[in-house]
């Protein structure tokens, strides 16, 4: 009877355990679907504010490039009004034609007090009449009645964009309309780029994003549905027949469950979906766990009953081996979830900081730039002060070339694009010119820049002199520029070692100051792109905050190293080791005088090709200011008619922009190359283009182009470039 009561408390016993077992498993089944359902409410809501976040940054782009767009157009319209102001005896619809071509713009209209045309020319096939409506409605019409008003807008006419500006004359009542034709293409692939704002962006649980206006998908993350409409998408569909916006809803696909959501930003319609089985993947591993644990308990209960005690024990053990290990997946899988999330967070955040960093550091000069400009128009009898003004705009664009170089500079050191040369060159050379150009800075700093100490036994090396300028430039003109009145600038040169058989050498560059110094925070980050110490930011045009991270990239890719130490207030001391090869023919040559040779260009011959009309009255000075005599061509076309037309002889020189309506300037280059005359092998042609990078060179180079020169035109570099190719 005892055993048998035992064994009925026993079977009792288990059957207790059996109901708590369920019960547990169910109470941990509804908190993880609770805990899933959270979760995916709070990823639904962060990605629906990313997404609306990222459309306003898009609307924010597009709209600037209209506004850019539209303010170029008008600034040409104000052209086109002063120059028939000076010009109104020559008004015709030749005068007009030449000007449109020249400004690249589609017509221009003459309008007089009463909106009726006087002169008008389209290269579009738009006359008046096609603008009439327009032309005629209030806002145009009352433009007469103020001086300074102005109209500006893009439109869309016969299935074409067309960016419009209006303006008053000001040589007599009546108004001036011009406008300019917008590549639809380019609008639409510039439009289309929204597609780029989920790139970057980590997206957990296999989620599908979608921006769409009206049926057509603009961004997706998911590349099967890119040109698709949204009509051909049946999860969309059945998105869009729920009524709620904003709110996360579980559905059914074709066959399939979902759980997402709709909402709407402007224009733009936002869809979001997930399967639900990734969204409950964690309600099943915690399912899982509560099921192995019950597990566990279960088979310590029967340990208990059972005299083999020591096997379920090892049974248990390896039980719990295996849930260590599953638990341990799922944390490293949670980790990975974690830092791709904040990888995403912090390439959001660096990319907004480097636009607005750019943005920042863009429009500064160009505001002074501008506002430079219109003190220069107001005081237009003030010489001293329209001297002070060019001034001012010289170093204002100055420093925007410097930030456009320095980022283009970033941008191939970050993708490895830098090549370093290894070119023959004097080091003595590269001193000079960096003391003649750092001396002046200092002066006007009124800094003691003393000479370079040198302590060398070979100067003449092998490696890219180009880059060991930019590196001795940045450092030791961040000393002058960060340095206080009155204080100095040490630097010197040392050969620290070199190989046995003096092949190649470590030269050592010491740059020390009595600047400012850097504050121990700003250390930290004084490599980074665009790091800038808040007291050095308060000046009007402090730095691009790149300096520092290109020189260090360019003396890692050299395989060197730079070192520094720097105390606030008292200075910085920077020392860079570079090696180099040593060039032995150029050691063991003796340097022959040779008779100076002056090299005259007064009465070269020049054929002068460039499209734009600023930029052809600046090369066209620079040409005439040395006595050479120049003939224009205003497309590429043009240039090679006047050298087919001509006798053999005729010109000296080719002058080339590349970038040219008609034929460009690589195109005309090969033609000319290709005719069968003397000089059509031998005449130089020299390239001029705003295209710096090494591959435009090298497409010069196979064009048949002799060099090539960059935009903005520095005009002794020309002038300099031009002279190697005159004979004598």
């Amino acid at each position: 009877m005892k055993k048998s009561g035992q064994s009925k408390m026993k079977v009792q016993l288990y059957e207790g355990l059996l109901v708590v077992v369920i019960i547990v498993v169910i109470v941990v089944l509804i908190l993880a679907v609770r805990s899933d359902k959270k979760n995916i409410e709070k990823t639904f809501d962060n990605t629906l504010t990313y997404l609306k976040s990222q459309c306003l940054s898009y609307d924010e782009v597009v709209q600037a490039d209209k506004i850019k767009s539209l303010v170029r157009l008008t600034e040409q319209a104000v052209e086109v009004g002063a120059d028939i102001h000076r010009d109104s005896e020559l008004i015709d619809s030749v005068y007009l034609k030449n000007y449109t071509e020249a400004q690249r713009m589609a017509g221009i209209i003459i309008l007089d007090e009463d909106m009726q045309p006087e002169c008008q020319y389209s290269n579009v096939g738009l006359d008046y009449d096609a603008w009439k409506e327009l032309i005629q409605d209030k806002k145009i019409s009352e433009i007469t009645k103020y001086s300074k008003k102005i109209y500006a807008e893009r439109i869309q006419k016969n299935e074409k964009w067309y960016d419009l500006a209006a303006i008053s004359r000001t040589d007599s009542p009546g108004v001036v309309f011009c406008y300019c034709y917008q590549d639809t293409d380019r609008l639409t692939d510039s439009y289309a780029a929204v597609n780029n704002l989920l790139a970057g962006y980590a997206m957990d649980m296999n989620g599908t994003l979608f921006i769409a206006a009206d049926d057509k998908i603009y961004g997706t993350n998911d590349a099967q549905y890119e040109n698709c409409q949204t009509t051909e998408i049946p999860v969309i569909q059945e998105l869009r027949s729920t009524e709620l916006s904003d709110n996360l809803v579980y559905f059914t696909s074709d066959g399939h469950r979902y759980c997402g959501g709709k909402g709407r930003y402007r224009d733009y319609n936002l869809y979001v979906y997930y399967p639900q089985k990734e969204v409950f993947a964690a309600t099943r591993r915690t399912v899982l766990l509560a099921l192995c644990i019950s597990m566990l308990i279960w088979a310590a209960a029967t340990v208990a009953r059972n005299k083999s005690g020591r096997v379920h024990m090892r049974e248990l053990n390896e039980q719990l081996k295996i849930i260590e290990a599953q638990q341990k997946k799922e944390v490293e899988y949670q980790l990975k979830l974690k830092q791709s999330m904040e990888e995403a967070v912090r390439a959001n955040i660096a990319k907004t900081d480097f636009l607005r960093r750019m943005s920042h550091d863009i429009r500064t000069p160009i505001n002074g730039i501008r506002g430079m400009v219109e003190i220069g128009r107001y005081y237009k009898d003030d010489l001293e002060k329209q001297s002070d003004c060019r001034e001012k705009v010289w170093e204002a664009s100055g420093f925007l070339l410097d930030l456009v170089n320095d980022v283009l500079d970033m941008n191939k050191l970050e993708s490895g694009q830098i090549q370093l040369s290894e070119d023959s060159f004097d080091l003595q050379d590269i001193l000079n010119e960096v003391m003649s150009i750092l001396t002046v800075q200092a002066k006007k700093k009124n800094v003691c820049f003393y000479p370079i100490q040198t302590q060398l036994m070979h100067w003449h090396l092998i490696g890219s002199p180009l880059h060991l300028r930019q590196i001795l430039l940045n450092i030791m003109g961040n000393a002058i520029k960060y340095n206080k009145e009155g204080g100095s600038v040490t630097t010197s040169v040392t050969e620290t070692e070199s190989t046995s058989d003096f092949n190649r050498v470590m030269l050592e560059f010491i740059c020390q100051d009595t600047g400012i110094g850097m504050s121990k925070d700003f250390q930290e980050h004084m490599f980074e792109p665009f790091a800038q110490e808040k007291e050095m930011m308060q000046t009007v045009y402090s730095g691009t905050g790149l300096g520092l991270p290109i020189v260090k990239k360019i003396v890692e890719v050299m395989q060197g190293t730079i070192d520094y130490t720097s105390e606030k207030e008292k200075g910085t001391t920077f020392v860079i080791r570079l090696p180099f090869q040593v060039d032995k023919k150029k050691e063991q040559y003796t340097v022959q005088d040779e008779e100076a040779k002056t090299v005259v260009l007064d009465g070269m011959k020049v054929l002068l090709a460039e499209d734009n009309v600023l930029n052809m009255e600046i090369a066209d000075f620079i040409c005439e200011n040395e006595g050479m005599i120049v003939t224009k061509a205003w497309n590429g076309k043009e240039a090679l008619e006047l050298f087919e037309q001509a006798e053999p002889g005729t010109f000296d020189i080719i002058l080339m922009d590349l970038m040219m309506p008609v034929m460009s300037g690589l195109e005309t280059a090969k033609n000319i190359r290709s005719l069968q005359r003397p000089d059509a092998k031998t005449i130089p042609i020299i390239a001029m283009t705003a295209n710096a990078f090494s591959d435009d060179v090298a497409d010069c180079k196979a064009a048949g182009m002799n060099e090539h020169v960059s935009k903005p035109l520095d005009a002794d570099k020309l002038i300099e470039t031009i002279a190697k190719y005159v004979s004598g």
